[in-house]
């Protein structure tokens, strides 16, 4: 069976878009690894729906965290974020693995290192900067 990957990154603070491109990057990365990622920052895409738009952290928390819970590893993409800071706590007092790189990740669980290029993007194996655009 396929490791689950929690995505666990910010997504309000900075720029939103690009904040899910870099999760989205990560999620095509963990994909061609051989894991089952859940990205949790595709949730954003239903805020306007009536009832998310008065959503706070512990409600978006509440979604999130039986995800934490189940999964096999979490991975924390850079970047200033109060929920995934409460991810990694809850992770880690749950005794879940967290890794701050794909490549770290990967290690860990002996997954192939060889991938490369989707869709004109590509992600670094060894640093916190999870995408890069080649085009």
């Amino acid at each position: 069976m396929k490791k689950k990957i929690y995505i666990s990154g910010p997504l309000s603070i900075g720029d939103v878009k690009d904040n899910i491109h870099n999760a989205e990057c990560a999620y095509v990365d963990l994909v061609d690894l051989g894991f089952a990622p859940m990205c949790p920052h595709w949730n954003n895409s239903v805020e306007d729906c009536e009832i998310f738009t008065e959503f706070e952290i512990d409600d978006w928390m509440s979604l999130d965290l039986p995800w934490v819970e189940v999964c096999d590893a979490v991975l924390r993409l850079h970047g200033e974020s109060c929920g995934a800071d409460i991810e990694v706590g809850f992770a880690k007092a749950k005794n879940i693995k967290v890794f701050y790189s794909i490549g770290e990740l990967a290690a860990y669980f002996k997954y192939k290192k060889d991938y490369g290029v989707r869709n004109g993007v590509i992600s670094s194996m060894d640093s916190n900067e999870v995408c890069v655009n080649v085009n």
